[in-house]
């Protein structure tokens, strides 16, 4: 990890370094041009990937909205219970709060990459749903068992709990949004 850092700051440094002397008028316009043609190599990858995050948020804005407002509701409700409980640290707070927000998207990316290779078409869509439903259903469950535990089991109704349950162990999007 740490040696990925050190890579990271390098890179960024480049990036600094050549754009800056890129537009130096004390030097030659051969090394200017040079530092140019060296940022080019460093910004093509980043402005790939912001490219490309962007095109996806533009299409799940809702997604994105819901998945920040659930994580930290979960957050502050997990916070809450652990308070009560004397249990609470802000370090393990943080910690799984991050933790949580690496899995869920490193998970969600795989699984976009592997469904965008399927193309388009009525199973995809709904592979998409599931997915990002399965997505949300994972911080969004914790939530619930937070409010189960501090409700004293009497909220949400434990039919409600049931459904998330089976619905994280088999997927079948229309069992969980049926009657």
């Amino acid at each position: 990890m740490h040696t990925f850092l050190i890579k990271l700051k390098t890179f960024f440094v480049k990036l600094f370094c050549n754009t800056i002397l890129s537009v130096d008028h004390t030097q030659d316009s051969i090394d200017r041009a040079e530092s140019f043609l060296q940022s080019l190599k460093y910004f093509t990858p980043l402005a790939f990937i912001l490219g490309t995050l962007n095109a996806w948020y533009m299409d799940n804005q809702e997604f994105a909205y819901a998945m920040v407002v659930i994580v930290f509701i979960n957050m502050i409700l997990g916070a809450v219970m652990h308070f009560k409980t004397g249990q609470f640290k802000w370090e393990k707070l943080l910690v799984k709060t991050i933790t949580m927000v690496i899995v869920i998207g490193v998970t969600y990316i795989v699984l976009e990459v592997i469904i965008s290779f399927a193309g388009e078409g009525m199973i995809v869509t709904g592979f998409r749903a599931a997915l990002q439903i399965a997505t949300l259903l994972y911080p969004g469950a914790k939530i619930l068992k937070h409010v189960f535990v501090l409700s004293n089991g009497e909220y949400p109704p434990e039919w409600i709990m049931r459904k998330i349950y089976n619905f994280q162990e088999n997927g079948d999007l229309k069992e969980f949004l049926g009657k």
